[in-house]
């Protein structure tokens, strides 16, 4: 007899800019208009596209060739659906061509369901000086409760779409995903999933395998995210999780939509739990709407950066709903005044003076400030949730984050803070625990569970421990069996 399980449902820029930044951006409020990729036109169609479809816009004047689209074939949550990005191309155009005006006109063919420039994002921090000796960002959010009752397992995957990460930093060695299924370095895709020897993630501004950073952006919100924890070096990152290396930054911190919308597809796809984006801009694209909505429906949190331009203007992709749009506190657990606020932010973390990991020097560290350090706390907060309980949904996370938040400003939600600031130690304690005997981990008791632990048992499995005395042995099944009638009430 099928059981579903009974748990309650409880339904992520570099953001680091202080005035300083925003005037050098020529921002001093609303959103950061930055433009877009001279030559590249992305259309999104209706169903994937007829060779009759895109040879008609291949056919005008200002189309001269196509970018490679790369995505396994099929839907990550429906395996009978077509991959969302089969039905979008990516227009190469001549010298002098206004993407602008090309887009409005590609719009209304036939079978398109929109075209738009591809749109320039940056990085949005300014390196903080000077430096402190400590850390109180995992002080002040309660991280010492919650590693009490777990500090993380290598099991569960971030991603971590930014300026790349540095594969030498003392503090980062041992956290790196590494793609299984198509190992270094044949020049074939073994596992299918559209990317030639990604055995370490992807660089989507490159479009190479070697996610490389150049910056110190990406290394230091790795760092904030996952540096050793408890190994006598330099920093503690949030939790012992395993981090997914996506480059959607250049050096200077110069991205596109396109690349973290790639980003995101491809952390779905290869089973990333989550996805940290500390970055974005102003005006948004459809292209990275349906990435998020991609993400939503496979249960993968996207967690970004509200960015730092005092404002509550829209800056995405953390303005979408199915976004966690994550703001920044101080010391004092107030909202700098740089940091982004309004009635879509969900919580706010610590964001300002962070120490964490410099890629340019394998034992360095340097504070940074903004909602891009902010983010990082958030996504180690979510693996340790994960690293709890795999089977949360992504509402679950959110609603859970929200609910036991330190609630800070006007009682209530409010626009500066959204629900509070993040409370590690009362998140963990309220995240259900697993339900055991869903050994598949499919939300549904039913015999294939009992098939799923016997093999386990078989194998003489680790998880096969249900008892927990560390040896594996009738008792076990029978803890098992238990659980299995119990239903997991």
């Amino acid at each position: 007899m099928n059981r579903p399980l009974k748990m309650a449902l409880i339904g992520l820029a570099v953001c680091l800019a202080p005035a300083a930044q925003a005037q050098f951006l020529g921002m001093a409020d609303g959103p950061m208009e930055l433009g877009h990729v001279a030559d590249e036109l992305i259309i999104g169609f209706d169903h994937v596209p007829s060779d009759k479809s895109v040879a008609m816009i291949a056919g005008m004047a200002e189309v001269v060739g196509w970018k490679e689209t790369r995505h396994p074939m099929w839907a990550k949550h429906d395996p009978a659906s077509p991959h969302p990005l089969s039905m979008v191309r990516v227009a190469k155009l001549a010298e002098g061509a206004d993407p602008v005006e090309l887009a409005q006109r590609v719009s209304q063919l036939p079978g398109v369901r929109y075209a738009e420039p591809n749109g320039h994002t940056i990085l949005a921090f300014v390196p903080n000086d000077p430096r402190y000796n400590e850390q109180y960002g995992p002080k002040i959010a309660k991280f010492e409760g919650a590693w009490d009752i777990t500090m993380g397992t290598r099991d569960v995957v971030i991603a971590v779409a930014d300026t790349g990460i540095s594969w030498t930093h003392e503090d980062l060695q041992g956290v790196y995903w590494a793609n299984a299924g198509d190992p270094c370095c044949n020049g074939i895709d073994d596992d299918g999933n559209g990317f030639v020897d990604d055995y370490r993630g992807w660089d989507f501004m490159a479009n190479d395998n070697n996610p490389q950073d150049g910056h110190s952006h990406g290394t230091h919100v790795a760092g904030t995210v996952a540096a050793g924890l408890h190994n006598a070096k330099g920093v503690a990152g949030m939790a012992n999780v395993t981090i997914m290396p996506l480059q959607v930054f250049n050096s200077g911190g110069g991205g596109t939509w396109e690349a973290i919308a790639y980003a995101i597809y491809y952390a779905v796809d290869n089973g990333a739990h989550a996805l940290n984006y500390s970055g974005g801009g102003g005006g948004g694209a459809q292209i990275l709407a349906d990435a998020c909505k991609y993400a939503d429906q496979n249960g993968m949190p996207v967690l970004a950066a509200a960015g730092n331009w005092g404002s509550q203007s829209p800056f995405y992709p953390a303005y979408y709903p199915e976004a966690i749009a994550i703001g920044a506190t101080n010391a004092s657990d107030n909202r700098p005044s740089w940091s982004n606020y309004g009635n879509w932010i969900d919580v706010v973390a610590p964001g300002e003076d962070i120490i964490s990991c410099n890629y340019a020097n394998n034992s360095g560290y340097i504070y940074m400030s903004g909602t891009s350090m902010a983010t990082p706390h958030v996504s180690g907060l979510v693996a340790l949730m994960y690293s709890h309980n795999p089977n949360l949904t992504g509402a679950e996370v959110r609603q859970l984050l929200r609910n036991n938040a330190d609630d800070l400003g006007t009682p209530g939600f409010d626009i500066n803070y959204g629900y509070g600031r993040i409370n590690a130690a009362r998140t963990l304690q309220n995240t259900p625990s697993p339900c055991y005997a869903d050994c598949n981990g499919d939300t549904i008791i039913n015999t294939l569970d009992v098939l799923c632990y016997l093999n386990l048992y078989n194998a003489n499995d680790p998880k096969a421990d249900c008892n927990g005395d560390t040896v594996i042995n009738t008792l076990d099944v029978l803890c098992f069996l238990n659980l299995y009638n119990a239903g997991c009430n």
